[in-house]
């Protein structure tokens, strides 16, 4: 069973519009986002920061690789945070009909 568990609203500004947990059976994962982008809002995976050549990157902690059940689980995360934080569905996205994100 997969759950989404303490949303927190990012309240300091920027592209961040929060972080939630993912309980997935007995594991817990924290640290996903919710995130504004240009075509809309999308799921971020947790990640850390590095340097490299003076620079600061940014590399995923978690990750799917499959491209298909990524997008099937950022679809229903994105999903179960718009009935959390009160955000009406959007029909343009589709629905997802598997109960098992990824």
């Amino acid at each position: 069973m997969y759950k989404i568990k303490n949303w927190r609203e990012n309240t300091q500004g920027g592209k961040k519009r929060g972080w939630f947990s993912l309980i997935v059976g007995d594991f817990k994962i924290d640290n996903f986002s919710l995130v504004k982008g240009p075509e809309g809002d999308f799921i971020g995976f947790p990640d850390r920061s590095y340097e490299k050549d003076g620079e600061t990157k940014w590399t995923p902690t978690v990750w799917i690789e499959d491209k298909k059940r990524r997008y099937a689980f950022q679809d229903w995360a994105k999903a179960e945070l718009d009935k959390i934080i009160g955000v009406e569905p959007d029909p343009e996205r589709g629905t997802v009909d598997d109960d098992i994100p990824f």
